[in-house]
């Protein structure tokens, strides 16, 4: 009795707690399935960038940033990899990277509306297997545009197409901002406290 008591308090604690807790940061409309967390592409080669749609009314990604670095400060390498926009309904974009992009295992993307850029979706770590490390990456990626979205090019990107390398593991495709705000993790250690608290008391009383 005592046990399930406490057990009940200990439930209905978390979940005030976890109700509490800030919406997550807003994407760009789509949840990256290429590259995943550990995934590799190839310079010099075509890639397949794919996505699901989480959003069919979310506007056209016209920017999708090449980063790298510590995911809690990721430096700009390509401010944009595409030729135009895409389409969130088209489901990828082929990328052709330039032979010279360093090789690194830190790379990132971030797909993105101009209008607005606070609502991003991110993809990565992944890595990129190309020029040796020191080499100065080259920003004109010839990139390939799908059919059917506004701009410039004609190759589209299948959903679901592997990029050329190994597999990643199953990750989500969206990471969280280098800007995400602490005050979702400072909310939950503070109602973790007031569970602990409340645990403490009900056990007293029993």
């Amino acid at each position: 009795m005592k046990f399930t008591a406490i057990a009940a308090l200990f439930s209905a604690v978390v979940s005030t707690v976890v109700a509490q807790q800030p919406a997550g940061p807003a994407t760009a409309g789509i949840a990256f399935s290429a590259p995943l967390t550990g995934s590799q592409f190839e310079a010099g080669k075509p890639n397949a960038i794919t996505w699901t749609v989480q959003n069919p009314q979310a506007p056209p990604i016209d920017v999708i940033e090449l980063r790298r670095g510590n995911p809690a400060n990721l430096q700009v390498v390509t401010a944009n990899i595409l030729t135009g926009p895409v389409n969130v309904d088209k489901g990828g974009y082929t990328w052709n990277i330039p032979a010279n992009t360093e090789t690194g295992v830190d790379y990132a993307l971030m797909a993105k509306n101009s209008a607005n850029p606070a609502a991003a979706s991110y993809a990565g770590p992944f890595t990129i297997l190309g020029a040796p490390p020191g080499t100065v990456n080259n920003t004109n990626t010839g990139s390939t545009q799908p059919t059917g979205a506004t701009g410039t090019g004609a190759t589209a990107a299948t959903t679901g197409t592997s990029p050329s390398g190994s597999k990643g593991s199953a990750s989500s495709g969206t990471q969280t901002p280098s800007s995400t705000p602490t005050n979702a993790a400072n909310g939950l250690k503070a109602g973790m406290i007031g569970v602990a608290g409340a645990v403490g008391a009900a056990v007293l009383l029993f």
